[in-house]
């Protein structure tokens, strides 16, 4: 087990001083046996950093929740400013979601997680192509214009 995502609620009262000793302590004993915590639902953008970054290890960069690839290069930078490990993840989306993510894959600390098209009935795909899967689990990107 290299990390965890999530273990924490979807919004925490970061006023209540208790709470935030005992999610500070649960990152203690994670981190004591080499698991990392990864904020994903609790994380949207950037200004969401400087209130986690005490209880987390990583983020969950999804672009569907930051606004979009410029926003998701800023929640990174900040991220990274804060030492936080990235990680790169996708909503339930078409391939053309899944492609724009696969751009800024290399800026993940520990890859990604890019199924979103998979749990798409691809009859409901509106756009072919994209990226494709090889050597367990890596990803070609498409050398075609655009997303799709």
């Amino acid at each position: 087990l290299y990390m965890i995502e999530q273990p924490f609620p979807l919004t925490i009262n970061f006023n209540d001083i208790e709470i935030i000793e005992q999610w500070s302590k649960v990152k203690q004993l994670y981190e004591s046996n080499n698991i990392l915590i990864f904020a994903d639902e609790s994380f949207s953008n950037a200004k969401d950093v400087d209130k986690l970054k005490n209880l987390i290890h990583g983020v969950n960069i999804k672009l569907d929740k930051t606004g979009g690839i410029r926003a998701a290069l800023e929640a990174i930078d900040c991220a990274k400013e804060s030492n936080l490990k990235i990680w790169i993840g996708i909503m339930v989306s078409s391939i053309v979601s899944c492609n724009a993510a696969a751009a800024i894959l290399p800026f993940a600390d520990i890859g990604g997680d890019l199924d979103g098209a998979l749990l798409v009935d691809q009859a409901s795909q509106p756009f072919e192509g994209g990226f494709e899967w090889v050597n367990n689990g890596q990803l070609n990107l498409s050398n075609q214009f655009g997303l799709g």
